[in-house]
């Protein structure tokens, strides 16, 4: 993949100011921000993919969590989209990953500051507070110092190993850190050039009450807890509220309509065979790939 010429390009995105203009295609259907409105649309996709290529996906999985041993590979090479770590996955488990079949993203955190990432050290002078339910810093992308090292350092690297894109997590710290909506809109923009550049695919998770501008970005829109959720403070898997269920789905039929392949992560109580039965059927009927898991994502069942 030759990425170098965008290379030069992307040192001029990551300096931009934001402009004031709407970024939503006057192309895209226009759908009403009324979630009771939202709950009448059909669940069956109504309009084509922005990425063709994601068609013929029906499944997916983002097992961070879990050892790629050999008979894991084997597994997520048959399903149609898997995420796996970007630093860590090395470029012949991505290979034999995508050997299957499946469309291999490169996890990246672009809204936090990991400090067991190999770049921390140049990182680490634009953390903000610290997130301790993750062990993590919030980031402070409003400076350019950290979108240049993960725009034209840290992405390309991960990309470099073959990955068919990324999948970038934490982009809705900006509803806590709304000083940070700008930067986070260009880390955006320069991400999508990077990747689309190649017919690559970029997707992102939650925050669909803040990311309207970066839309127009994404091909692949994931929603966690849709019906269920991880309580952190009492340690236990437990249903969303009825609100929280209606706005989830709501929002994930909105994506859709622009296009955007929609997906689930749901925690469900292990072993909760119903309740991981009436998460995925929730999903399918809102027209989203559905996925299961425990809290750590160690588990593909």
């Amino acid at each position: 993949m030759h990425r170098r010429p965008l290379i030069a390009a992307l040192a001029i995105v990551i300096a931009m100011s934001a402009t004031a203009c709407s970024l939503v295609p006057s192309t895209e259907p226009d759908v009403p921000d009324n979630t009771d409105a939202v709950a009448t649309v059909p669940p069956s996709p109504t309009t084509e993919l922005r990425q063709p290529r994601l068609s013929g996906a029906s499944s997916w999985a983002m097992p961070l969590g879990a050892e790629l041993d050999s008979d894991t590979i084997a597994r997520l090479a048959g399903l149609g989209l898997v995420v796996v770590d970007g630093e860590t996955t090395t470029a012949s488990q991505v290979a034999e990953i995508q050997a299957g079949g499946a469309t291999v993203l490169g996890y990246l955190s672009v809204g936090t500051i990991e400090p067991w990432r190999s770049w921390y050290p140049e990182m680490k002078t634009y953390q903000l507070e610290k997130w301790p339910e993750w062990d993590e810093y919030y980031a402070d992308v409003s400076q350019e110092g950290f979108r240049s090292i993960l725009m034209m350092q840290v992405a390309p690297a991960i990309l470099g190993k073959g990955f068919d894109g990324l999948f970038l997590d934490n982009v809705d710290m900006i509803r806590e850190h709304p000083a940070q909506a700008q930067g986070m809109e260009r880390v955006l923009e320069g991400m999508s050039a990077l990747v689309h550049q190649d017919g690559g695919v970029i997707a992102m998770q939650n925050g669909e009450d803040v990311i309207a501008s970066m839309l127009p970005y994404i091909d692949v829109w994931n929603r966690e807890d849709a019906s269920f959720i991880y309580d952190s403070e009492s340690e236990t898997y437990r249903p969303v509220t009825d609100v929280e269920h209606t706005a989830a789905l709501g929002a994930l039929k909105r994506m859709r309509l622009l296009g955007i392949l929609t997906l689930t992560l749901d925690y469900p109580p292990p072993g909760d065979a119903a309740a991981t039965n009436e998460a995925m059927s929730a999903s399918a009927n809102a027209g989203a790939i559905p996925w299961t898991a425990d809290i750590g994502l160690s588990q593909l069942d």
